[in-house]
């Protein structure tokens, strides 16, 4: 189940917020498109972001007179921002702040769970890291079921 969550994680960040022509969610266009699964490739250009999740937990439960079985999986993601130095701290801050958006406070949906809810656990500070690289991580706990 680790595999859906991810897979709900990263349409998320692909959202497709109007078609016609097509137009993505704000963080897919603050970085341009580059929203990569565990790392970027190498030379990758700045702004970009990379997404891990643990592994989740899974607890499962009865689900009474009715027979069958539940299972709740948490687990925490964290959005790797990555952005220039000469950019300013700003505008990765700003880019921090529209993920923090897109994923606070949100039911994913097609996920193969009845449920799948996200929340912020920890928004990120800049951190520097070497001469041209600015780096943000935010934290999401995820908490889904699933019949």
């Amino acid at each position: 189940m680790s595999a859906e969550l991810l897979k709900a994680l990263y349409g998320k960040l692909f959202e497709v917020v109007s078609t016609g022509p097509t137009v993505y969610n704000p963080v897919h266009v603050a970085v341009g498109g580059r929203i990569y699964a565990l790392e970027a490739p190498p030379e990758t250009t700045l702004p970009f972001i990379t997404f891990t999740m643990d592994p989740p937990s899974v607890e499962n439960f009865f689900s009474g007179t009715s027979g069958g079985s539940k299972a709740r999986f948490t687990s925490v993601a964290t959005i790797s921002i990555f952005g220039k130095v000469d950019a300013g701290a700003v505008a990765i801050m700003d880019i921090e702040d529209k993920v923090a958006t897109l994923l606070h406070d949100v039911n994913l949906t097609d996920t193969g769970f009845d449920r799948l809810y996200v929340s912020t656990q920890q928004r990120g500070s800049i951190q520097y890291d070497g001469d041209e690289l600015y780096l943000v991580d935010v934290s999401f706990d995820l908490t889904a079921t699933q019949t």
